[in-house]
């Protein structure tokens, strides 16, 4: 019984050796935290409208929009998060002022049926905005068209943009894209009358007396950078009447791209090739 008893104690003390001699397994790998992301971000439409019926259920007011708004990664850094506060903020002003003048068109719509006025499915007054984003490198163009009708003969239409540099997280002069803003202002000027220039005599004779000084502005109405080159449109009644229609130019990057500079073209997401 006692050579039992101390092989049994034997065989334990063995035991609790190999035990104490086996690694204790290992503690789980602990996953990092991803890096920030900062050049990552998503456009998203940002839409709205609505209407207005009178006593017999005809809608004689209508609006609508379809703008666009940025979003981040969750783990987006401070700074990236920021760009996207800064290209939201304008965007949201904008919806404001929509939301605003379409109860305004509503009024108006309600005052001049008050005033005899007769709608119909054809004389609904409306308005409709429409934003497109063109994205060249670090530079985000956006285009936004507009239609309205309130009465009168025909509706108006319109187009204007706004530009966005992600690198530097603000809205900027489409001018302030090149290297010498002047510069490639005046350039772009030459360039842009030559066009007109060679448009068809009957085509030009519609152009306003002083048209030039509009052309010369050209940065302060509708620019937009899009992969065939830069497109300058001027809306009806910027350059001619109604009747001369709106007016839109395209310049390659190869007829520009020396006045963009190096870091303009750059900030474009362009190689060497400017064409």
């Amino acid at each position: 019984m006692k050579r039992w008893l101390c092989l049994l104690l034997t065989l334990c003390l063995l035991s609790a050796c190999q035990a104490a001699q086996d690694p204790a397994p290992p503690d789980p790998p602990v996953t990092p935290d991803p890096p920030p992301k900062e050049d990552i971000y998503d456009l998203v439409p940002l839409t709205g409208g609505g209407s207005s019926d009178n006593d017999d259920g005809v809608t004689i007011a209508r609006y609508s929009y379809s703008l666009v708004q940025m979003t981040a990664p969750e783990n987006a850094s401070e700074a990236a998060q920021a760009k996207v506060a800064a290209f939201n903020e304008k965007m949201l002003a904008l919806q404001e002022s929509l939301e605003t003048s379409g109860q305004s068109l509503a009024k108006d719509a309600h005052a001049a049926q008050d005033a005899g006025y007769a709608f119909s499915a054809d004389s609904c007054y409306t308005e409709t905005t429409t934003a497109t984003v063109e994205v060249m490198g670090n530079i985000l163009s956006v285009k936004m068209d507009g239609y309205s009708y309130a009465g009168g003969n025909h509706p108006n239409v319109w187009s204007y943009s706004y530009m966005f540099d992600w690198a530097q997280g603000t809205y900027i002069d489409p001018v302030e894209a090149a290297d010498d803003p002047e510069g490639f202002r005046a350039a772009v000027t030459d360039k842009l009358l030559d066009q007109i220039m060679g448009l068809d005599p009957e085509v030009l004779a519609g152009y306003f007396t002083g048209y030039e000084d509009a052309v010369s502005r050209w940065n302060e109405y509708c620019a937009v950078f899009k992969e065939a080159g830069l497109e300058v449109t001027f809306a009806t009644y910027e350059l001619g009447p109604y009747a001369l229609g709106e007016q839109v130019f395209t310049l390659s990057y190869q007829e520009i791209g020396e006045a963009l500079g190096p870091a303009g073209q750059a900030r474009l997401g362009l190689t060497g090739e400017t064409g």
